[in-house]
This record gives structure tokens, C-alpha cells and sequence, in this order.
């Protein structure tokens, strides 16, 4: 962990003079990650007791931890010229410029990416959260020479 506090990998190279980086949210707050892990694994065992059969706590395994993978994995955030792309091992996303109306940072935290020009319930779950690692200002940068800020 770096003296920011932030788990992530060192910068990648990208072609076309995009900005690359990766970064893996469990490995910044790993006490969180330990705790959801325990609480997954005794609610699994608790589905297994309360159903008496072991495939509603596979089942609850495969939710939880597919709903839980972009926390547990590493993450690769790509911005370029035509939009950006998310990359994990469970998955790969990819957006035009197009498709997002505006940006909205979140503090020191990260910035979300959203088809809504508004902020609020609707712009959060139909936009892409791009958690920083240590680049916040090449992101925003970035960022607002695709897309205007906050309204």
C-alpha cells in the first residue's frame, strides 16, 4: 500500500495516448474485505442449515460472489479516444464517449461516468464508477476533454 492509502498497480501503458490503470478495492480495505468474506461464508452456512440442502448454499456462493467480484478482483479502467472500457477476469465493458452525457467526481474517491446529465439514484446505477489510484487529476483531465462536468 502506497502512503495514500491506495491498493493499486502501477500505471500501464496505453496505445493512442489513452490513460490505463488498475486498481483492486479489496486490497485498499482489506479489513472490509475480511468481514464481508466472514459474513458471506456464515450466511451460506446458514442457508445450508435452514434449507438442509447444499445447493442453496452453492447457489448463495455464486450470487454473492459474482455480485462481489469487481470488489474482490483486480480491475483494468482504459480511457481513449472512443470512450473507455473496464476489464476484470469475470468480464470486459466497453463505452463510446457517446453513450455518457456527463462526469461527476466524488471527492478523492473516484468519479462516475453517466448516460444522466443529472446526479442523483438514476445517473449512480445506469453510470460507470471509475475509482482512482493515485491519477485523480489525469483522470478528470481526461475526462473533460470528453464530457462536461457536473451541471
Amino acid at each position: 500500500m502506497d502512503a495514500g492509502g491506495n491498493n493499486s498497480f502501477p500505471q500501464d501503458k496505453c496505445r493512442n495516448n489513452g490513460l490505463c490503470w488498475r486498481t483492486w478495492s479489496a486490497g485498499r480495505h482489506p479489513l472490509v474485505a475480511a468481514v464481508v468474506a466472514i459474513f458471506v461464508l456464515a450466511l451460506t452456512v446458514g442457508v445450508y442449515f435452514a434449507f438442509d440442502s447444499p445447493m442453496y448454499p452453492v447457489l448463495t456462493l455464486l450470487v454473492l460472489g459474482a455480485a462481489l467480484s469487481p470488489y474482490y478482483l483486480p480491475v483494468r479502467f482504459t480511457l481513449d479516444d472512443q470512450g473507455l472500457t473496464v476489464s476484470s477476469l469475470l468480464g470486459h465493458r466497453q463505452k463510446l464517449w457517446s453513450a455518457f452525457s456527463a462526469y461527476f467526481p466524488n471527492g478523492k474517491d473516484g468519479v462516475l461516468v453517466s448516460p444522466i446529465a443529472r446526479r442523483g439514484l438514476v445517473s449512480a446505477t445506469r453510470g460507470i464508477y471509475l475509482p482512482y489510484a493515485n491519477n485523480r487529476e489525469a483522470v478528470l483531465e481526461y475526462l473533460g476533454r470528453h464530457l462536461p462536468q457536473d451541471r
